[in-house]
């Protein structure tokens, strides 16, 4: 498995599945609205080799409280990744290549109270990023 497409999980039927595990794949590649699924409230990316996290990439998972990212290749995160998460609370994205935290990346988080960035390249975080 090395990427998720777009409306990948939109006709899942079941309102019972609240998690989603992809773990220790070789995913590189997430589109926008991979992740059209309202019932998700945990989802696990980690040890892939994502690279960048797209515009509205989870969007469509208005319940979706924990998103773990860490242990990819992530060098990027585009303005509108994190866009209308506002249950998230959990966000794990160590262990990744991560150099620049631009403004307003975090902005829609309103409910975050946990966040790894830790074993990332940071070398700048912009004053607004939160």
């Amino acid at each position: 498995l090395d990427e998720i497409e777009r409306d990948a999980f939109q006709n899942l039927t079941t309102n019972n599945l609240h998690g989603l595990v992809f773990s220790s794949n070789k995913i590189r590649n997430l589109n926008a609205f991979s992740f059209k699924n309202k019932t998700i409230i945990k989802l696990l990316l980690d040890y892939n080799r994502i690279e960048i996290l797209k515009n509205f990439t989870f969007s469509a998972m208005s319940q979706l409280s924990t998103l773990e990212l860490s242990n990819n290749r992530i060098s990027a995160i585009e303005i509108f990744a994190f866009y209308s998460l506002d249950k998230l609370s959990y966000l794990s994205l160590h262990h990744n290549h991560l150099k620049y935290i631009f403004n307003n990346v975090f902005d829609d988080l309103l409910e975050l109270d946990f966040l790894d960035l830790s074993y990332n390249l940071i070398e700048s975080i912009d004053r607004d990023a939160f």
